[in-house]
């Protein structure tokens, strides 16, 4: 039985190339430790450290609190970290420290519910094949007998109640209180936004939870059965312990020590700045090129001639009238789409362009009726081209 955790999946989601590398081929990341994942690991510590004293009868005021968070950190901190923002270590533990302060105020004494683990382990069968790894921050029961399942953020966005509605990791993990204890029949998850002091709540039914389960088991299986891992480049990149070693990256991390003169000479430096120089070129020209063209018709308009004569070549004007229809960009294309479903003709248009079912009005392929209904979708438009030949 393969064992998968929502951090394994969520990473191939992300980067297939970042799974591989960390979880197939365990590769020590280049790039150390982010100082995001480092304040958030010490604020977890702290809030684990708190309601652990609490099941032994002690309760932490704010600045033992602090105390313990601040140690901890000072432990653990190393000149490895990798910070990527404009500011310094102290700024994030300054952050975290906050954080604590505030949820210490908001919460105290810390009596709402009885938590019954921290840092939980799950382990759970999804299906035959397929093995569920995860740990709870926080798992309580209230006097009401609600369950409720803690997590603890330190990520500097906050999402909309659409986001935790509809996120996995939680919603699995309530799938296992519920294996794990019968009398778990309301379920509340919890996410904490410690920088924001504000908490997002959720809940699931069991359908909902019947096909999360198909829906993980499949992506678990498909990422196990997975042969091709391609990168995929957005902003976590620059988190990402692999990106020196990545090939979306590499380039620029090996010419990043480089000399100024060493780096205008680096051969890949030289080819990207002349391609860059040659496609300006090009725009340049084409810009110039269509400017041409448009007075090249105006002129043959005003002269009423089809052709005009240069000195080696000749330039022949076609036009053609033609029927346009909303594109893509345009929101009437929806009703028009609605309409040709309507009408039952839809699937004779295998692209919805001007080139296709103008075509199919222009040649009047279908009855009049149709057409007819069809005409508040077209307009006319006037087509050129220009062909140069060789003067006869």
């Amino acid at each position: 039985m393969a064992t998968v955790s929502h951090s394994r999946l969520s990473c191939f989601e992300s980067c297939a190339l970042q799974y591989k590398y960390r979880y197939l081929d365990k590769l020590e990341g280049e790039r150390g430790e982010s100082i995001e994942a480092f304040m958030g690991k010490r604020v977890h510590e702290a809030l684990q450290k708190l309601y652990t004293d609490l099941k032994h009868e002690r309760l932490l005021n704010e600045e033992e609190l602090i105390t313990f968070y601040r140690e901890e950190w000072e432990r653990n901190f190393h000149e490895g970290i990798l910070i990527v923002k404009d500011y310094t270590a102290e700024n994030y533990l300054a952050m975290g420290e906050k954080a604590l302060r505030t949820y210490h105020k908001r919460f105290q004494p810390f009596n709402q519910a009885t938590t019954l683990a921290t840092e939980k382990l799950i382990l759970m069968d999804l299906a035959q094949d397929v093995q569920l790894k995860g740990y709870i921050d926080r798992l309580d029961r209230t006097p009401e007998g609600v369950y409720e399942i803690h997590d603890y953020k330190t990520s500097g966005t906050l999402p909309d109640q659409s986001d935790v509605d509809t996120d996995r990791q939680l919603a699995l993990y309530a799938l296992a209180v519920k294996r794990e204890f019968p009398d778990a029949k309301n379920i509340r998850l919890i996410w904490h936004y410690l920088l924001f002091g504000v908490e997002r709540e959720s809940s699931r039914t069991e359908q909902e939870l019947e096909q999360l389960t198909r829906e993980t088991v499949a992506l678990a299986r498909s990422v196990l059965a997975a042969q091709s891992f391609p990168p995929h480049v957005s902003r976590l990149c620059d988190w990402c312990e692999f990106q020196p070693i990545c090939p979306e990256w590499s380039h620029l991390f090996r010419t990043r020590e480089l000399k100024p003169e060493e780096f205008r000479k680096e051969d890949g430096v030289q080819l990207v700045d002349e391609y860059v120089r040659f496609s300006d070129e090009k725009h340049a020209a084409e810009q110039k090129l269509e400017e041409v063209k448009q007075r090249l018709i105006s002129y043959a308009q005003r002269e009423q001639v089809n052709a005009v004569f240069g000195r080696d070549q000749q330039a022949r004007i076609w036009t053609k009238e033609t029927v346009k229809l909303p594109d893509h960009s345009d929101p009437q294309q929806e009703e028009l789409v609605r309409l040709l479903k309507l009408l039952g003709r839809f699937p004779e248009v295998t692209r919805l362009d001007s080139w296709e079912l103008g075509k199919i009005i222009e040649e009047r392929r279908w009855p009049s009726a149709v057409l007819k209904q069809l005409e508040p979708f077209c307009r006319k438009e006037r087509i050129y081209r220009i062909y140069l030949r060789d003067r006869e």
